[in-house]
């Protein structure tokens, strides 16, 4: 059976507590997964910084084939990591999604409560703030509302393409 259908199995207040559990047991897992995020950055960032720096060294030097070979395992280290960021997006959107449909509802059972700073996702009173508008926030306000799991695909996908020019590099 599925949390959230409206099958009335549970008695609203039941139901709520339910709801409030599961919100902190996702939101705990939400930010675990900042720490698993980071440390996978980090580990893709070294390994293909490492790659680079090989390739530079005067170990490689001229040798194309070893070039070459550098070149490919750097686009697999890439793509590797390409994927892994991905599924951690899709991830945390689940999260993220079932999240707001939790605050969703707790809002409708108690409107006049102030989640914040429980509200994770929503940030009910986040526009209610006072934002004062000066030319410098346009870029802030667009920048802000770019998801940093979509900023976290484009450092591997530079890194594939860095990596295909520098291959393509060695056969011209």
């Amino acid at each position: 059976m599925v949390v959230g259908e409206n099958d009335g199995w549970l008695e609203q207040e039941s139901r709520s507590d339910w709801l409030r559990e599961e919100y902190r047991l996702l939101s705990e897992h939400y930010f675990h997964e900042d720490n698993f995020i980071l440390k996978m950055v980090t580990f893709y960032a070294t390994l293909s910084g490492g790659l680079l720096a090989f390739l530079a060294s005067t170990v490689v030097g001229n040798n194309t084939a070893l070039n070459r070979l550098v070149a490919v395992i750097g686009i697999a280290v890439s793509l590797s990591w390409l994927i892994s960021v991905v599924r951690q997006r899709e991830l945390r959107q689940y999260l993220s999604n079932r999240m707001r449909r939790i605050e969703k509802e707790l809002h409708s059972v108690w409107p006049s409560a102030d989640f914040q700073p429980l509200d994770i996702k929503t940030l009910a009173q986040w526009d209610a703030t006072d934002h004062r508008h000066r030319w410098y926030n346009a870029p802030y306000f667009a920048i802000r509302r770019i998801p940093a799991s979509l900023v976290l695909a484009l450092l591997p996908a530079a890194f594939t393409v860095g990596w295909i020019v520098l291959l393509l590099g060695n056969w011209l």
